[in-house]
């Protein structure tokens, strides 16, 4: 596949993926043929491992997990397979840590992907200095890339695809006084952290060092892997005939037209999420949701081809079932949705 932008890292992603295992709710990132990494609060519980736990690689292999070394406070736990994997890969440990604004990637098992029957997701970002180690959190290092339920544990890369942390979990962030704010990244200060609230929260490099030595495991990276060929696109099968599908053609193409993102008032609120999503009805109204409006006497409008329109007012709102009405300052210019 085509990974855009983020090309010259395709080799090492695809041996991030190769190594990288489902484990229980988690994701565990292979480091020799038997053990991998993980963080603790995915294969531990009251101390004990989990039970009957396996970790399941890219090729659709599965193997018994059948011991872990493992450290509560700082969340970072080895854990070691039955046998190796016949696709049997893993990754190489990086010489130090990541330092500010390195690139970072992260490729683990997201719930977003895994309920949808995917895994082995990719995310992109770079990460803080780990002296904010010192003034935050110890044992722990931040980076600023997008993480859900399902990346504990996932391997974090530095550009040349070497492991420099094990993600732990998600972090809050501060306000601007925090030592995250950046002076000259002002859509990661406005939107990633005063909205969005949320960063990644790494084991730090150095403790991961100390643990494997302290428990003389190795790091021993198998690389070069063959991956898994895509499985051929299955044949279409048209439900509909050919004037049916041209009918919902027309609906689908009049619904991208009247359909509209409604956010509080004025053009600073647009990198923010829509309050709520509204219908042109007429054409000058727009059909919405009540709660969207509570309080709101005038909203912006935005229109799939991104065109803004301010100064919205909301001109009323149910008193029973949840819908009001939104009166643009002039005609829109786009087609109505019908109502029948």
């Amino acid at each position: 596949m085509s990974w855009g932008s983020y090309a010259p890292l395709s080799g090492a992603i695809e041996l991030a993926q190769a190594a990288t295992v489902k484990v229980g709710g988690g994701t565990a990132v292979m480091i020799s043929d038997q053990f991998a990494l993980t963080a603790a609060h995915v294969v531990i519980n009251n101390n004990e491992l989990k039970p009957s736990l396996t970790a399941l690689n890219l090729w659709g292999e599965t193997r018994a997990v059948v011991n872990a070394y493992f450290d509560i406070a700082a969340d970072l736990a080895v854990i070691e397979l039955e046998s190796p994997f016949q696709n049997n890969y893993s990754v190489e440990i990086a010489s130090a840590a990541a330092q500010q604004d390195d690139e970072i990637f992260i490729v683990g098992h997201p719930w977003t992907t895994t309920g949808a029957g995917i895994g082995w997701a990719v995310a992109f970002g770079y990460a803080y200095s780990p002296d904010l180690s010192e003034v935050m959190q110890q044992n722990y290092q931040f980076f600023n890339l997008t993480v859900t339920n399902g990346y504990s544990g996932s391997g974090l890369y530095n550009s040349s695809g070497e492991l420099v942390s094990i993600l732990s979990g998600q972090s809050t962030q501060l306000d601007p006084s925090s030592p995250y704010f950046v002076e000259d990244k002002p859509i990661h200060n406005q939107i990633w952290d005063l909205d969005s609230k949320w960063s990644a929260l790494g084991v730090e490099f150095p403790f991961i060092q100390t643990f494997l030595a302290q428990h003389a495991i190795e790091n021993i990276p198998k690389i070069n892997p063959t991956l898994p060929e895509n499985l051929p696109d299955p044949e279409k099968t048209n439900f509909v005939d050919e004037e049916t599908l041209a009918i919902i053609q027309r609906i689908s193409q009049e619904s991208q037209d009247s359909t509209v993102a409604i956010y509080g008032e004025g053009t600073d609120e647009i990198g923010r999420s829509p309050v709520a999503s509204g219908v042109l009805i007429a054409d000058d109204l727009v059909l919405t949701v009540s709660h969207a409006l509570d309080g709101r006497q005038t909203v912006t409008v935005s229109f799939k081809n991104g065109e803004l329109i301010t100064g919205a007012k909301t001109i009323a709102v149910s008193p029973s079932g949840d819908f009001g009405l939104i009166k643009l300052p002039a005609p829109a210019g786009y087609t109505p949705a019908s109502i029948r």
